[in-house]
């Protein structure tokens, strides 16, 4: 869609078109940026203005937990993710390792933070100079977990109303075989009770489809994109609209392209984890591997 100059829309008062934006649902709003120019920055005032970029990237991507990994602002986060539908055309290279003596378990990227857990400790680093923010040790919070006992005993309960903000949920009793003496159950089973609400007959069916890869070992889904890290090093980024009917990727790499002054002879390169730190210019891909994370940088 878009108008040319002599029409009078091209060239309507901006109060103008947010009084007419202000009539229209979201989806068409997010569809007048494609216009021109004048409308693409009319309508992203009125996101701003009225606080609805959240459900912009809601319609227009769906995934939106790749929004927490940035200190940008919302309108920098979707041209950001916009990016990656060019990430065909992206050069990768290598900015910082991350050495660890023990394994290392998963990693985690939150605002400008990388966390990286292990199984003694969570160590916070500060992305933009490297330095180790704060670690916290599993140690000492052992001590507030406790061992369940083998055998349990459950009881008929009354029904109970449960608060939950200013609504709440009702939980009705579960009548046993043997209702006037305690139910012993078997060590694998839990006892919970179930809102009213949860058990009801759905009649919507969702329909799934799978796609193989042989060698995954990890997967990311991040905006527009989904990424996947393989046993051998090998790292393919692929468009969520192109997933399933295509099995070439938009990019494929190998993380041993990167790592040639790595001093074990036979690294182990199998990926265990893959996360994205964003900010004004480039995208920073974290690649984890068992006693390193390597951070790549990934310019559009």
């Amino acid at each position: 869609m878009s108008l040319n100059n002599d029409s009078v829309w091209a060239t309507c008062p901006s109060d103008i078109l947010v009084l007419v934006f202000k009539k229209l649902d979201i989806e068409s709003v997010i569809s007048c940026r494609g216009v021109n120019t004048f409308w693409c920055n009319v309508a992203e005032y009125c996101f701003e203005h009225f606080n609805i970029w959240p459900a912009v990237i809601q319609h227009t991507i769906g995934e939106a937990a790749f929004t927490e990994k940035s200190l940008l602002g919302w309108r920098d986060k979707v041209l950001s993710a916009e990016k990656w539908l060019d990430v065909s055309k992206v050069s990768v290279s290598l900015r910082h390792r991350y050495n660890f003596e023990r394994a290392i378990q998963n990693i985690c990227v939150y605002r400008d933070n990388l966390i990286v857990t292990t199984d003694t400790a969570a160590t916070y680093f500060d992305i933009n100079n490297f330095e180790v923010i704060k670690t916290l040790q599993f140690e000492p919070l052992n001590q507030y977990f406790f061992e369940l006992e083998d055998n349990w005993e459950l009881a008929r309960i009354n029904r109970t109303r449960f608060g939950c903000g200013t609504g709440y949920r009702k939980a009705h009793e579960e009548y046993m075989r043997r209702r006037r003496s305690p139910e012993e159950l078997e060590t694998d089973t839990v006892p919970n009770a179930k809102p009213c609400d949860a058990v009801n007959r759905y009649g919507k069916y969702d329909f799934l489809k799978s796609i193989s890869r042989e060698g995954v070992t990890c997967v990311l889904e991040h905006g527009h994109a989904t990424l996947f890290g393989y046993i051998n090093g090998e790292i393919e980024i692929y468009l969520n609209k192109n997933l399933i009917d295509s099995e070439v990727p938009e990019l494929k790499f190998n993380l041993q392209t990167y790592i040639d002054d790595i001093s074990d002879e036979n690294p182990n390169l199998k990926i265990r984890a893959l996360d994205i730190y964003y900010d004004n210019t480039r995208h920073h891909l974290f690649v984890t591997t068992c006693y390193h994370v390597f951070e790549l940088l990934l310019c559009f």
